[in-house]
């Protein structure tokens, strides 16, 4: 396990950043987003990697805490959501693009981002008395989707910082060792 932990102490605190502050340079953060890196910007790679990075700690650190609280789980749909967050970054925008093209892009980060969050709003459901992480996780939520709706789209300021928040409190609620330990 303290391999395990060290592997993911690299990706959570090293490698995801580094993905995540690279846009605050590139772009203005609060009106262009991920796909406009990737696409018009002509760095897929990036965009991929970023994608990868994001959607494997969530995929992983999601499944390490479930299993601890012995929460019952899609093992499917949890594993389809988190492939198709990159997989849509693998369809390029681009206004040249056939319109289904491009909405297929769009509905498909947006289908799987969301089923995501609705995975962990029936465990938060379930669970009925959440740990302090676990209440944290509630407000990087909420304080993302504030990201999102304040500008009416999309933005690389949402995106970063949903990838960057939720994988760092990912992190803590598996590796912290207070899992067991319910507060009011």
């Amino acid at each position: 396990m303290k391999f395990k932990k060290y592997l993911f102490f690299i990706h959570i605190w090293v490698l995801n950043p580094i993905l995540n502050i690279l846009p605050w340079f590139w772009i203005d953060v609060f009106y262009d987003n991920q796909s406009h890196i990737g696409n018009a910007m002509h760095h897929p790679l990036y965009l991929f990697l970023w994608a990868i990075s994001s959607a494997w700690g969530f995929y992983k650190l999601s499944i390490l805490y479930w299993q601890k609280r012995k929460f019952s789980y899609v093992s499917i749909l949890h594993r389809f959501l988190c492939i198709g967050m990159p997989v849509s970054c693998l369809i390029p925008y681009q206004l040249q693009n056939a319109g289904w093209l491009n909405d297929l892009h769009i509905w498909l980060a947006i289908g799987c981002v969301g089923g995501f969050i609705v995975e962990w709003l029936y465990y938060f459901y379930k669970q009925m008395l959440l740990i302090s992480y676990e209440k944290i996780l509630v407000l990087v939520f909420v304080f993302c989707s504030f990201l999102l709706f304040v500008p009416g789209h999309i933005t690389s300021a949402a995106q970063t910082s949903f990838s960057l928040l939720v994988n760092i409190t990912l992190y803590q609620l598996v590796f912290s060792g207070n899992h067991d330990k319910i507060s009011a």
